[in-house]
């Protein structure tokens, strides 16, 4: 009797699942949109929204983010030139972008600034205006 009990609510929980019934689906629902509510919030205040359109890196002149001097969408393994002057960034890639400077102290491909995906940062004064290109990974 207890097997034919066990092997019945088995099946019967099967068919709720298979059939989208039952509180877990709507368990599953209010927690989807839950976490919907943030995303939303966060997409329509800009909160987290970066200086630089969404695919691109951006390179700038001022601390403030403005004076562009480079708005790239190199992929992985890119080495884009820069005129220098480099003091604030805003990458908006899922990769990584390394300034680097390859003319200052006799040190070949001096790593002087990195940027991790979807962040954005102002040089620190060290690292200001010594950019001259930029690595991608």
């Amino acid at each position: 009797m207890r097997f034919r009990f066990a092997a019945t609510l088995a099946c019967l929980t099967m068919t709720i699942a298979l059939t989208g019934g039952g509180a877990g689906a709507r368990a599953s629902t209010d927690r989807e949109e839950a976490l919907d509510a943030p995303r939303q919030k966060i997409e329509s205040t800009g909160v987290l929204a970066l200086h630089c359109q969404r695919g691109y890196f951006c390179a700038y002149i001022h601390a403030n983010y403005s004076g562009e001097l480079l708005k790239s969408q190199a992929g992985r393994g890119s080495r884009v030139d820069v005129g220098g002057g480099t003091s604030s960034g805003s990458n908006n890639t899922a990769n990584e972008w390394v300034g680097v400077n390859d003319l200052c102290c006799g040190v070949p491909d001096d790593d002087v600034f990195k940027w991790a995906p979807y962040t954005e940062a102002n040089v620190n004064s060290s690292a200001n205006d010594k950019i001259n290109y930029f690595r991608v990974r």
